[in-house]
């Protein structure tokens, strides 16, 4: 590209979200806060369908012409297609955002809105036998993906804590437990990013990435510190022991590794040492 790519993704802006409220917690400094609430408020006003759920992305098309203009000249033009698709990866990214934007705010609205989300995820896109699709075609699709299973599994467990429904933290268990049955690698430790390798072309190669592997080991030891169940925390220790000698290759991705590392030597059951 010759100039700057203008798209606005979900997952992109989710995760500044969580960083800058984040760092609004840490610093107690306005700037982070007032940064993300300006992040809300574009995923809110542009990404947020009304009955539940968050759109993909807003696209790149006519970038130039629409993003490179005043906000004053923008108001004369129609913004950019926005993709209306609702992937469960990406808003367990989203959702998970949000909720901790509202422990940091208390703002009822995204406490609504994430709720109503979450109920549309768990009567559309979920059930115990085959866990959360990937997107909805008049029906779920694309089942069997480990992203779609522990984002939303991270979300359930969010919101029990942030709003206390215990609801929420027996479906994070009830997803967690499927991934154990479906994605974890019994012999060799580490989980696998599909369930099997029934798909197509390349969709029947299963592959460990220590990116997801990471990312749900920190999920898993959060879920044995709320249920006080050690077998997350057995699944997380193998999931990481499986890269111990390999993150070395993976570059920035061990940042995420060396996190969850360091939640797994040194924080309990219930407390931190």
């Amino acid at each position: 590209w010759s100039v700057p790519h203008y798209e606005k993704m979900l997952d992109i802006n989710s995760e500044l979200l969580a960083v800058n409220t984040k760092m609004y917690e840490l610093t107690r400094e306005k700037k982070y806060l007032e940064t993300a609430k300006r992040i809300v408020s574009y995923i809110m006003g542009t990404l947020a369908d009304k009955n539940g759920g968050l759109y993909a992305s807003q696209d790149a098309d006519g970038e130039e012409a629409y993003y490179g203009l005043s906000l004053e000249e923008r108001k004369k033009k129609e913004a950019p297609h926005v993709d209306k698709t609702i992937y469960a990866d990406l808003n367990g990214l989203g959702l998970n955002a949000l909720i901790k934007y509202y422990e940091a705010t208390k703002d009822k609205k995204i406490r609504i809105f994430v709720e109503r989300a979450l109920d549309l995820f768990l009567k559309k896109y979920y059930s115990i036998q085959t866990g959360f699709a990937h997107c909805l075609d008049k029906k779920p699709v694309f089942l069997g993906l480990l992203t779609d299973n522990y984002r939303m599994g991270y979300a359930l467990l969010s919101a029990y804590r942030a709003f206390r429904k215990r609801a929420y933290l027996a479906k994070a268990k009830e997803t967690a437990d499927f991934i154990i049955r479906n994605f974890f690698d019994k012999k060799f430790g580490g989980l696998n990013d599909i369930a099997s390798n029934n798909g197509h072309g390349r969709m029947k190669i299963r592959m460990k990435k220590i990116k997801d592997n990471s990312r749900l080991a920190m999920f898993f030891l959060e879920l044995a510190k709320a249920s006080r169940q050690t077998k997350y925390k057995n699944i997380a220790r193998q999931g990481l022991q499986y890269f111990s000698g390999k993150y070395v290759n993976w570059g920035f991705y061990s940042s995420e590794y060396a996190l969850a590392v360091d939640m797994l030597l040194n924080e309990k059951l219930g407390k931190k040492k």
